[in-house]
């Protein structure tokens, strides 16, 4: 991400903004809170992969403590079959060890709770939940969102008649208001 933003930057762009969805919602936050190039904003529309919570972490204990092992003895580009619980749907997937302790360490990268409390930049972050019964509806702002620097222009809301996989669909309105809003 960080030469990402530095290409735009070097392009001549005044404004970079970083959006996810679900998993991407992860990857802006924690851009945020561990970058090195500074960004002018957030947007995380249905994020969606709560590492952090104690129901989520306990799906994964076995396999994040097989793949922690594996790490710390120098195995982590090792192959190994790990359990995945992605959509309620419970798969085996082969990948190395270090990407699944990146993607699944209640304390690492992917906590979106660490990484809004890590942020040390003032800049606005704008939360776009799937709908009412998206998976992080239920936890509100508390979740994350009130742990983010406070800025004027954050706002957090819940996209009414969407789902979380049609919440970018129902999101482009919002996140073009927001984004005009920010602006000026």
């Amino acid at each position: 991400m960080d030469d990402i933003v530095l290409k735009l930057r070097a392009k001549g762009l005044q404004r970079v903004y970083l959006m996810g969805t679900s998993f991407g919602a992860n990857g802006s936050l924690a851009h945020a809170a561990y970058g090195k190039q500074a960004i002018d904003g957030v947007i995380a529309i249905a994020p969606g992969h709560t590492v952090d919570l104690p129901n989520t972490s306990q799906l994964y204990k076995k396999s994040l403590a097989t793949a922690a092992s594996m790490v710390k003895a120098g195995k982590g580009e090792e192959l190994e079959t790990f359990t995945d619980f992605n959509s309620g749907k419970r798969r085996d997937i082969a990948m190395k060890a270090s990407v699944f302790v990146s993607y699944f360490d209640p304390n690492g990268w992917a906590s979106m709770s660490l990484s809004a409390k890590k942020v040390s930049q003032t800049i606005p972050l704008l939360v776009l939940i799937g709908g009412p019964h998206d998976l992080t509806a239920e936890l509100g702002k508390a979740y994350f969102f009130s742990s983010w620097p406070q800025h004027p222009k954050s706002a957090y809301a819940i996209l009414e008649g969407a789902e979380h996989f049609t919440a970018p669909e129902f999101a482009i309105a919002p996140v073009l208001k927001w984004l005009s809003e920010v602006q000026n």
